[in-house]
């Protein structure tokens, strides 16, 4: 007997059982199969409920009405707006007001134009009312450092939505990057309705799709809720790897 067929004798010894002599064939754990199901709530609803489980706030009023509580509570002086490359000075605005809250539910499917313009137009409006609360605002792009470091809050839009998860997606480019998602504390997050999907493999086959489109993105982030990080003493923390306090804005 060799040294091997000696030592895993011993092992099997000591644990009381006996030895195998070949592989098992393995289990296969039966379960749903969730491409293509769909919730029985609406993908909007059941993503704002899995979104607030997980420890997000969901914003139910226009910006304007909104922002002037959460700069309060929260001592903002200084934001970072990610998506948006032209000036904020006040005097830029959508052509047709903000965009107001939609009362059609979304499908996934919507017009991907028209999703990227209410997402513009919110961020926008976003940016404009902290300029007039008097938080110095300023876009992602071009933003120093030590401005990024003090930022308070940050105010991006989401790629997409995901509603069984309660999830977001950021997609990373040349010209869409993780600071304004990433580093401030606090992050207001503005989710097309158009871009709500109610699964997973919905949301990635879609994302795919535009990759082959558009060209893929360098990476895909898909955040749930607030940062959490523990340790081995099962002590959670929040906003320690990333923002503390997560907001939602369906628009």
């Amino acid at each position: 007997m060799g040294d091997r067929e000696a030592f895993l004798n011993r092992i099997a010894a000591r644990l009381g059982k006996p030895r195998r002599r070949s592989r098992p064939e393995p289990v296969r754990l039966e379960g749903p199969d969730r491409i293509g199901m769909r919730p029985p709530e609406t993908p909007a609803s059941l993503f704002l409920e899995n979104w607030e489980k997980a420890g997000g706030a969901v914003v139910g009023k226009p910006a304007e009405a909104a922002l002037p509580a959460l700069v309060a509570r929260h001592a903002v002086r200084e934001a970072l707006v990610g998506g948006l490359s032209l000036p904020i000075d006040g005097r830029e605005g959508p052509s047709d007001g903000p965009a107001a809250p939609s009362t059609a539910e979304p499908s996934g499917s919507g017009d991907p134009l028209a999703a990227a313009e209410a997402a513009r137009k919110a961020l926008l409006s976003a940016a404009l009312t902290l300029r007039r609360l008097g938080v110095d605002v300023r876009p992602e792009r071009g933003a120093d450092r030590a401005f990024a470091a003090r930022a308070t809050l940050g105010v991006v839009a989401a790629d997409a939505a995901i509603a069984e998860t309660g999830s977001v997606v950021f997609l990373t480019s040349a010209t869409a990057g993780r600071t304004a998602s990433l580093l401030p504390p606090v992050l207001w997050i503005v989710v097309s309705r158009a871009t709500v999907f109610p699964t997973l493999g919905e949301a990635l086959r879609a994302l795919a799709e535009r990759g082959r489109k558009d060209g893929f993105s360098s990476a895909i982030q898909i955040v749930t809720g607030p940062s959490r990080s523990a340790d081995i003493e099962m002590q959670l923390t929040l906003g320690v790897h990333g923002p503390g306090t997560v907001w939602a804005q369906l628009v």
